[in-house]
């Protein structure tokens, strides 16, 4: 048994403090950059219309894996054109060289890695392999530092950080396994900067000041799923489910017909009065993080990454 000495601390616990600015006169000349901020690969938010949208607003966009290789395909052939092009990402299985080689063979080359345990040796083999190929790859996920060492000798990769605080996950709950995001985020940006390793943020963003939190922390991006599931363009709302599933739980593994012993997911109903046009969850969310920017005493989003200043409240 080992009980280490570090303490878990959670976005709910710490508050970002204003600092002095005279780099702008308004909030409303911050320099924004939507390309931080990533849309999780739920087959309850992302479908064509979402995607689309998504796109067109500037964010980065992953396309889930569960369906028909030839779906997933299509959607990509669909949405792909040069202006979009480096900011889709199409997520694969673990062991899945069938579909990478197929969509890398139509000029996919960002790769997402959809595995929720980063720290298996099989993770780390296959993405190994994946970047001999010269492609992208974001893998995860991991909490600390060890997990981020597990790939610093793979170039251009991206991990996600966070395990068992995403809104449509109960691993905390079936496993233990959990840690607080300030408390990775702190620990795995430290050891990403020195691999020269971009980190997102997955898990436990519900709300923009939790996003505001995580990109002073550290995180080069952030990842939500939950978030956009009340979007009227989220696939669950299209086709009158009103609802958000985990990638674990019951509900996926039946429609992806591969049921398991138990769940690590939830599903969750959705008010219908929070349902909005994706452009204004968007908007809501980048003008939040702008206005912490600027209390934080910067003038872009990107000199804000790392720098914030917080205080653990008591």
């Amino acid at each position: 048994m080992t009980l280490l000495k570090t303490r878990s601390i959670y976005y709910k616990d710490i508050n970002l403090i204003a600092q002095p600015n005279n780099l702008i006169k308004s909030r409303k000349e911050i320099k924004k950059n939507l390309s931080r901020i990533f849309v999780s690969p739920m087959s309850a938010v992302i479908g064509k219309r979402f995607a689309e949208t998504a796109l067109e607003l500037g964010l980065q966009v992953c396309l889930h894996r569960f369906c028909d290789i030839k779906e997933q395909f299509e959607l990509y052939h669909t949405l792909n054109c040069q202006e979009y092009h480096d900011r889709i990402w199409v997520a694969i299985g673990l062991g899945d060289y069938e579909r990478f080689h197929l969509l890398r063979g139509k000029g996919c080359n960002k790769f997402l890695i959809d595995a929720a345990n980063g720290y298996l040796g099989s993770v780390v083999s296959y993405a190994n392999t994946l970047s001999k190929f010269k492609v992208d790859l974001v893998v995860g996920n991991v909490h600390s530092s060890e997990g981020i060492k597990l790939y610093k000798s793979i170039p251009n990769v991206h991990i996600r950080v966070g395990i068992g605080n995403g809104s449509g996950c109960d691993t905390s709950i079936m496993t233990a396994i959990n840690r607080g995001q300030v408390t990775e985020l702190m620990e795995c940006s430290k050891a990403a900067k020195r691999h020269s390793i971009g980190i997102l943020a997955d898990g436990g963003i519900s709300t923009p000041s939790d996003a505001c939190k995580a990109l002073g922390l550290g995180a080069n991006a952030i990842m939500l799923g939950g978030h956009f599931a009340k979007a009227e363009e989220a696939q669950n709302v299209i086709n009158g489910e009103y609802m958000f599933w985990g990638s674990s739980s019951h509900k996926q593994q039946k429609l992806s017909q591969n049921v398991r012993n138990h769940s690590e997911g939830k599903e969750l109903n959705i008010n219908t009065k929070e349902i909005k046009p994706l452009r204004d969850l968007v908007s809501d969310l980048a003008g939040g993080i702008s206005s912490a920017v600027s209390y934080a005493g910067f003038d872009k989003w990107d000199d804000f990454i790392g720098n914030g200043v917080f205080e653990v409240k008591l």
